[in-house]
């Protein structure tokens, strides 16, 4: 046999094993972008069973502020008993920044660094003014540690929060009882009483 013929298998082999290795090998625990929206099973990686519910802290109750900054709590509940976990929390407008423990900034996202917990913390930093509405999308995975994806469980969620408006500023005339009311008063008066 020729020895380039031999190299060509040896090589088409080879290749056939790397893609013929399970996805599932390649976990993620040092954190994950891109699903945020799909969820942690969307592309296989966690499994199929979608019992997490995910949570989101430190949103304004209302409307957001233009540049403020709110430290949110990312976490969850119900799915997989157990202490290790991951996320991925993105938001159509904003920055994050301060990732606390276990947490990190990875292409403008936050996501979790390892899978030491289920519960982290990451500062948003409002758009702009004039930005309008801000979605976030968050998905939440509690696992069993076997590093399978069967016993996984994971969950999705979205909140939008919508940017406060302003008020026009107060001027002194355009307030019932003003100085400026009481003379156009006054004066509708006096032509009125002089016919």
């Amino acid at each position: 046999m020729d020895k380039g013929y031999s190299r060509q298998i040896a090589l088409l082999i080879l290749l056939l094993l790397v893609f013929a290795v399970p996805q599932e090998a390649f976990a993620n625990s040092a954190g994950k972008t891109g699903s945020s929206s799909t969820g942690c099973g969307g592309g296989s990686c966690h499994g199929s069973t979608n019992t997490v519910t995910p949570s989101l802290s430190g949103l304004p109750s209302s409307d957001y502020t233009a540049g403020a900054v709110y430290s949110l709590t990312i976490g969850g509940s119900g799915g997989t008993a157990g202490t290790n976990g991951g996320f991925n929390l993105d938001a159509t407008h904003g920055t994050f920044s301060n990732p606390g423990t276990n947490a990190q900034i990875v292409g403008g996202e936050a996501t979790h660094s390892n899978s030491n917990s289920r519960s982290w913390t990451v500062d948003w930093t409002a758009p702009s003014s004039g930005s309008g509405d801000v979605t976030f999308y968050l998905s939440v995975n509690f696992v069993n540690g076997n590093g399978a994806s069967s016993g996984d469980t994971w969950g999705s969620a979205s909140w939008t929060s919508s940017e406060a408006t302003s008020s026009p500023p107060s001027s002194p005339y355009n307030q019932p009882g003003s100085q400026r009311d009481s003379v156009f008063s006054h004066s509708v008066l006096e032509l009125n009483s002089g016919s």
